[in-house]
């Protein structure tokens, strides 16, 4: 089986048409002109005008720094079928002869929820919808790979979450599709309601309630309301899957209950969980579902973490409740590793013949996420003369409490005994603060320049946690750092390194 998801389609398209003509008309509720002799066919339904190719259908929206109507004409030039927006071709300044390959609708975000809604009509796929303070994308993706081994399976790409990336993953969604695991994410509340009931699952899923985008909400409380929001859409009958171990769970489930759930399926270390760790033996995690053993054998040379045996966990508690735990499936899950971003443990050449490894965690930090990337680079077993280092950015969105709950983090850090931190941001350097002087391993505020500090204090034997957010500016986001400790190595493998100078770094 093949895994479907919303990337860009080979040019020869050997998937079936996504919409013809028929269904874009139905969809829109409008007539749509074909001068053409052959028969409309998109493939694929876009936004970003610079990712247009043959047989795409382009909806220029209105963005919060763009308008892409300004793109309508790029589009097309890239050989987009059939472009979608708000101005008549006229008013675009369009070519006469392209004018019959614009759609004239009056908002270009209700045009694309139209299609969503009509893609997720006509499906029959059953939908997994995914939320959560953190892991939704990870156990988006292994529940995705797994799942399209038992059938044509479409997921959300990358993190499309939100009120632009759930109806673009809904339109395009393909009609023979078994399954469909949409993640839905948000900031305030109220942003889950709509998208839910548009994507209107079958298995509703909650990861975790934590403190994520706090400065948007009064209270913990607030975050498991609005969390609780998947559930508006639920399907009759459907499933509620739920973190047992979470202190929302009694909450989560009763408004599950109160929305028509009519299955819920938990997961965790609590003993009532449906799916259960029971232990870990090396490199196996044996759990219980319903009581019953099941073992994942896992290949990495290091502890994945628990947020990684938490993505487990909910994909087996999806999977139960599809009726697919099945020797293969376990397999699928067992190969799987975190992603890059999200926990990727890589290994770098490093000086004297040796190695670095690094676990790029820099996509996005919370206070429960960085605890739980302190715990597993504490459980990590450093190479001879290695070291445990931390580099952290600011954790985001925490409102009042935000530099506390970064001080706070020193408590982890010497629980785990972690031996140097580095920081970069305001926020993150009241870690560094709260720190003794011999575990700090020094500040910038640029992430790039704080590499060109990191980098030579660096020896073979190390391993470094990098952890960050991706919502900052472009230039604070961590992910610099690990691109610059893979040029080095990678210039260490061919010619001289980058010469860092530690007095003006």
């Amino acid at each position: 089986m093949r895994l479907m998801t919303a990337t860009l389609p080979p040019a020869h398209h050997p998937q079936p048409v996504l919409w013809n003509q028929a269904d874009l008309q139905a969809a829109l509720g409008q007539a749509i002109t074909r001068p053409s002799p052959h028969p409309l066919a998109i493939y694929r339904v876009i936004t970003d005008s610079r990712e247009a190719r043959t047989g795409d259908l382009f909806v220029a929206r209105r963005g919060d720094h763009l308008d892409g109507n300004a793109f309508v004409a790029d589009a097309l030039a890239r050989g987009a079928a059939l472009a979608i927006a708000e101005k008549p071709a006229a008013a675009l300044a369009l070519p006469t002869d392209l004018h019959s390959r614009v759609v004239t609708v009056s908002d270009g975000d209700d045009a694309l929820n139209q299609l969503a809604a009509y893609a997720r009509q006509r499906s029959r796929a059953t939908v997994i919808a995914i939320t959560g303070s953190v892991g939704k994308t990870s156990s988006k993706t292994m529940i995705a790979e797994v799942l399209s081994h038992h059938g044509h399976t479409h997921a959300s790409q990358g993190g499309f979450n939100n009120h632009v990336g759930v109806p673009l993953t809904l339109a395009n969604l393909p009609i023979e599709t078994d399954f469909a695991v949409v993640e839905i994410g948000m900031n305030h509340g109220g942003e889950i309601v709509p998208l839910s009931l548009l994507t209107r699952p079958h298995i509703a899923v909650i990861t975790t309630v934590e403190a994520v985008h706090l400065e948007n909400f009064v209270n913990i409380e607030g975050i498991a309301a609005a969390k609780a929001e998947i559930f508006a859409g639920l399907q009759p009958g459907g499933t509620a899957v739920l973190n047992r171990d979470n202190s929302f769970y009694d909450f989560l489930l009763a408004q599950a209950e109160q929305a028509g759930a009519a299955t819920i399926v938990s997961f965790g270390q609590d003993a009532a969980a449906t799916v259960r760790l029971w232990q870990e033996s090396g490199k196996m995690t044996n759990l219980q579902i319903d009581g019953q053993p099941v073992a994942i054998n896992w290949d990495s040379s290091q502890s994945a973490g628990e947020a990684w045996r938490s993505v487990q966990r909910v994909t087996l508690a999806v999977l139960h409740a599809l009726k697919r735990v099945t020797p293969q499936s376990l397999s699928v899950m067992g190969s799987m590793q975190p992603l890059a971003g999200r926990g990727q443990f890589i290994t770098l050449p490093w000086s004297s013949g040796g190695q670095l490894s690094v676990i790029d965690d820099s996509y996005n930090a919370s206070p429960v996420s960085v605890r739980a990337a302190i715990s597993r680079l504490g459980q990590c077993q450093p190479g001879q003369n290695g070291r445990r280092i931390l580099v952290l950015g600011d954790m985001r969105e925490l409102g009042e409490q935000a530099v506390a709950m970064h001080r706070d983090l020193a408590n982890d850090v010497l629980a785990h005994g972690l031996d140097l931190v580095f920081t970069s941001g305001t926020l993150a350097d009241q870690l560094l603060d709260a720190l003794p002087h011999h575990l700090r391993g020094g500040s910038h505020p640029n992430p790039a320049d704080l590499a060109s500090l990191l980098i030579p204090q660096l020896r073979a034997g190390d391993v470094i946690t990098v952890k960050g957010s991706r919502g900052a500016a472009p230039k604070a986001r961590m992910a610099a750092v690990i691109d610059a400790m893979k040029a080095y190595s990678a210039a260490l493998a061919s010619v001289a390194p980058p010469d860092f100078d530690r007095e003006t770094a």
